[in-house]
């Protein structure tokens, strides 16, 4: 896992290989320290998330009903004027319906490539 904030401004983060439900808890909460620094910058909060190179991870698993719940609760508390997620499909359809239950779908949302993402990402 790798979490910085862009140069362009927004958080950028990307996950890699396995994945556990310590390094999902992990990344949580430094995206909300760089969420935190921001707000108190007075600069939009804007997070790309890259997973398109972790491995397989089964989110539906029971294993990962902790992960759901806080992933689900960080959405709801973290106050991000935009979400985009460059991920394959399984999980596009999973961050499409947390960013449903949460109540922000206009400001969440899954691409199949990083330029669409970020294009998104930094438009008014």
């Amino acid at each position: 896992m790798k979490i910085f904030i862009n140069p362009s401004g927004f958080i950028e983060v990307h996950f890699f290989g396995e994945q556990d439900p310590a390094t999902i808890t992990r990344g949580i909460k430094t995206i909300e320290s760089y969420a935190k620094k921001l707000q108190s910058q007075n600069k939009p909060i804007l997070i790309l998330e890259d997973v398109s190179k972790i491995n397989y991870i089964d989110f539906l698993s029971p294993k990962m009903a902790g992960p759901r719940k806080e992933i689900t609760q960080a959405f709801a508390e973290i106050k991000f004027d935009r979400f985009a997620m460059c991920a394959p499909l399984y999980l596009q359809v999973i961050l499409t319906t947390i960013a449903l239950v949460v109540g922000k779908r206009n400001q969440i949302k899954a691409f199949d490539s990083r330029i669409d993402a970020i294009n998104w990402l930094l438009s008014k």
